[in-house]
């Protein structure tokens, strides 16, 4: 086998590994209560109704930027979460 081609084994521990991270960010952003919960290293509250359009989303990803323990991950898991509560389709560029 080649290298840069991942075969078998490996491309099986990449799925698993790929799964581990999707879980870990599930627990990391979630929604409860009307609120999108992100608990990186304490628990920052977003009540659905403050993030109901594209344009609200846009001004807490800026805010959100903001905070030392964001990641890009636990942004986009935000933004994607925000926007599948209101029926919000992301446009692509």
């Amino acid at each position: 086998m080649s290298k840069g081609i991942i075969g078998g084994a490996d491309l099986e521990q990449l799925f698993e590994r790929v799964k581990e991270q999707q879980a870990e960010l599930e627990k990391m952003v979630y929604v409860e209560d009307d609120h999108i919960v992100i608990n990186v290293h304490y628990e920052y509250n977003i009540a659905l109704a403050r993030c109901d359009t594209l344009e609200k989303i846009l001004g807490w990803t800026d805010h959100l930027l903001e905070k030392t323990w964001m990641t890009p991950e636990v942004l986009r898991r935000f933004i994607r979460l925000a926007a599948k509560e209101h029926g919000l389709e992301i446009p692509n560029p």
